[in-house]
């Protein structure tokens, strides 16, 4: 069956459609549907969702005291202009996001800790130890580091190195700032 703009094929029970290109819209991945689809479109169609689903969308927990509910931030521009060592924004029971920046060759220090730790680089350039593993980082990448991993950072390039971090669980008080690494 054709309908304007789509390509229909029957697969099993249920139908699939392909759409071919039609005014201004952009193509649309294969959707799989039930016989009755073409009652409403796919978009109008109600939506079915196990009820563990539910149950989950309705839930209203609220937050620990003194935890604020949500945390917006542009996070690369805040990491970007940051000229601490570390600066902790947002801390919870289950994580924390700080941004840092690393003197051209000053380096992190070969740290070991208790959390896993996501590294998102936003400016500069530097070199990379976690375990044995070495290599080389800079803007637009990340570096993952599982908790009990030794790891360091080191700036190696003449602009300072950015990054933001999240920490799963916290590692450091929150709110803290560090001016330098002495600190």
């Amino acid at each position: 069956m054709i309908q304007r703009g789509f390509s229909g094929v029957l697969l099993g029970t249920s139908l699939s459609l392909v759409m071919t290109g039609c005014g201004n819209q952009p193509p649309v991945s294969t959707l799989p549907l039930e016989r009755d689809a073409f009652q409403k479109p796919p978009f109008e169609q109600e939506a079915k969702r196990p009820s563990a689903s539910r149950e989950i969308l309705q839930r209203t927990d609220q937050p620990p005291a003194g935890i604020p509910s949500s945390f917006q931030i542009n996070i690369i521009q805040a990491a970007f202009n940051n000229p601490l060592f570390r600066k902790v924004l947002y801390t919870t029971e289950r994580s924390q996001i700080a941004v840092m920046s690393i003197e051209p060759g000053k380096d992190l220090g070969s740290e070991v800790r208790d959390s896993d730790q996501v590294l998102v680089f936003v400016a500069g350039e530097g070199e990379f130890q976690v375990r044995d593993h070495r290599g080389r980082v800079q803007s637009g990448e990340m570096l993952a580091v599982p908790a009990y991993a030794q790891h360091n950072v080191i700036n190696t390039g003449t602009v300072a190195l950015k990054f933001y971090t999240i920490y799963a669980p916290p590692e450091h008080a929150p709110g803290t700032v560090q001016r330098t690494k002495a600190e």
